[in-house]
């Protein structure tokens, strides 16, 4: 490491000259050492290792500073350098243990296609979206469907059990297109699973599962001769479409890191996540 960086979601608090807290969301570190307490100032990302130990070798010497800083290190404290970020992306970045300069360029490369089913909005999702980054395109149902597309698709729907994800589904398979299902409106939001073909189950898997948990809908429909389950009219309260936006764009920024650089998936496979609006 060159130019060791605190971790932007970290910060220090030295205690009698020899105690260092470094306090982060959830968790709290003690490291000791009146050397460990003088170097933290200089893990800034911009000061090199040389610059710390040329610094501070006349109280600790070389070797102790180079011990100082390896404590940090030790316990996954430091990051490499200062990117060119805004210091919440940076702490957002760092918080999840990817490189933020890695995962802005994942980000500024990836293409997220956007399909609409439903009596639903995707505007506040595709501006949010954008808004950390991403490019995105609106497709249609047909664009869907057509052989050979590879690109992330997110679905923005008011209903997981909309007859026309079967079609959605059945392209994915073919192709074997990474899909993520979310749903707006209503007192929740739904956001994924992301399904992989050949890696997770599939949407049949979960509108199997969806569908039986609707007793009540499904006696309905038959009643009324219909084959699918009546969808629940739902209520959005004002806030509601941006609420959604953001929630599934900041989803979305890590499945793209994930998918782009191999990392243990954020978006657990199967997995549907959901937020009270």
């Amino acid at each position: 490491m060159e130019r060791p960086r605190l971790k932007a979601n970290l910060s220090t608090v030295s205690v009698d000259g020899d105690k260092t807290f470094v306090l982060a969301e959830g968790r709290h570190y003690l490291l000791g050492g009146k050397a460990t307490a003088q170097v933290a100032p200089y893990l800034d990302g911009e000061h090199t290792v040389a610059d710390i130990a040329t610094r501070l070798a006349g109280e600790f010497g070389v070797r102790g500073v180079m011990l100082a800083i390896r404590r940090y290190e030790a316990v996954g404290l430091l990051a490499e350098g200062l990117p060119d970020l805004p210091t919440e992306a940076l702490a957002y970045w760092d918080g999840l243990g990817v490189s933020p300069a890695d995962a802005a360029d994942r980000i500024a490369r990836s293409e997220v296609a956007v399909l609409t089913l439903g009596g639903c909005s995707a505007a506040p999702v595709t501006e949010s979206l954008r808004s950390v980054g991403l490019r995105v395109r609106d497709v249609s149902p047909a664009e869907t469907a057509q052989p050979g597309a590879r690109d992330l698709l997110l679905v923005v729907t008011d209903d997981y059990l909309r007859p026309e994800l079967r079609e959605v589904n059945a392209a994915a398979l073919a192709s074997g297109r990474l899909w993520v299902p979310t749903k707006v409106g209503g007192g929740e939001v739904w956001i994924g699973p992301l399904f992989t073909p050949g890696r997770s189950g599939c949407w049949e898997c979960m509108r199997h599962r969806l569908a039986g948990n609707r007793h009540v809908e499904r006696y309905l429909a038959r009643k009324r001769g219909e084959s699918e389950a009546l969808a629940v009219a739902t209520w959005t309260a004002p806030t509601a479409p941006a609420t959604a936006g953001a929630l599934i764009a900041g989803e979305m920024a890590k499945i793209v890191v994930d998918v782009c650089g191999g990392q243990a998936p954020f978006q657990q496979p199967g997995r549907v996540g959901r937020a009270r609006q």
